[in-house]
């Protein structure tokens, strides 16, 4: 939202998961903690977010809130994983929460612009997040989302506007094709060899 309000010639579109542009939205106890760890840094609460932060993180991004837990295929949060398996990452993403609480009083600004502008905007919610208020969600009409439903959508508006297969499978982290043709919910087609649109014709 920061650089949508600074660029908004740049800004074709929005995507936004799990999202709040007001104080009501935010679950109250999630809020307070956000509220005491922001501001100065301090070694303290450095050490107290980290602590929350164990490499088993990225496995609760994923499967907390879908129907199906244990149907996921690891290779979905096998590069969260890894990232959060480093020291400097883990200290890095402690250092931005830090910072979340600074979007409070960016809240209505944010609003005015969405009123202003009205850009196209995808909006995808985690029904089971505890950082915001399912209630909210559901005044809405945003029911029966898991969190990482965001991924599979982003994965197929790739797909539907032209991306190849490798690029998505690289987009996300996948170890093999077959993950991503099962994630897109497609084949691969091979009925036509890719080379026969070239048009090159041997001399008679």
């Amino acid at each position: 939202m920061r650089i949508a309000r600074g660029r908004p010639e740049r800004i074709a579109g929005l995507i936004f998961q799990n999202f709040t542009i007001s104080v009501e939205g935010w679950n109250p106890e999630r809020l307070k903690v956000c509220e005491r760890l922001s501001g100065p840094e301090t070694p303290e609460n450095l050490a107290e977010i980290e602590a929350n932060s164990p490499p088993w993180t990225a496995t609760c991004f994923f499967t907390r809130g879908a129907r199906r837990p244990d149907e996921l295929n690891p290779d979905y949060w096998a590069i969260d994983a890894y990232t959060f398996s480093m020291d400097a990452s883990r200290v890095l993403m402690s250092k931005l929460f830090m910072t979340l609480a600074t979007n409070i009083p960016l809240y209505p600004q944010w609003t005015a612009y969405l009123k202003d502008r009205q850009p196209k905007t995808l909006i995808v919610w985690g029904r089971n997040d505890p950082s915001y208020v399912r209630e909210l969600a559901a005044s809405c009409g945003l029911m029966g989302l898991a969190p990482h439903d965001l991924r599979r959508t982003c994965a197929r508006l790739c797909h539907q506007s032209g991306g190849e297969l490798e690029q998505i499978q690289f987009l996300l982290g996948h170890v093999s094709i077959e993950t991503t043709e099962r994630y897109l919910g497609c084949k691969q087609r091979f009925q036509n060899a890719v080379n026969d649109a070239i048009g090159l014709e041997g001399a008679s």
